[in-house]
């Protein structure tokens, strides 16, 4: 039962650190839970104003036309590009294809 704890840490440990790797100029970032990305800047602003009055219908209708995604919380992203004019940065998330634009609050930087 040991072995199978520490192989299973020991794995998890390593997937981490290969997302760091792969990180460009090694600029990461831990994702908080209750955001949503877009792939499309010009979804931002409409999935951006559904979330806060909370328009349940319209986001729902947003995620089921894949125009946005849950971002999936404790996850460690790569960031690719910040527009900080417009408080919003663009990841990479491991296992999504693509780069999706979050609020800067949605992460805690760690490099």
């Amino acid at each position: 039962m040991k072995k199978k704890l520490f192989c299973i840490v020991l794995l998890s440990m390593t997937g981490s650190a290969s997302a760091v790797a792969t990180c460009p100029d090694g600029k990461s970032a831990i994702t908080k839970p209750g955001y949503f990305g877009v792939l499309n800047v010009e979804n931002y602003n409409v999935v951006n104003s559904a979330t806060k009055p909370q328009d349940n219908e319209k986001l729902s209708a947003l995620l089921s036309e894949n125009a946005a995604i849950e971002i999936p919380s404790g996850v460690e992203v790569c960031i690719k590009d910040a527009a900080f004019q417009w408080y919003r940065t663009q990841i990479t998330i491991p296992g999504k294809h693509g780069a999706y634009w979050v609020p800067d609050n949605a992460l805690n930087k760690i490099k």
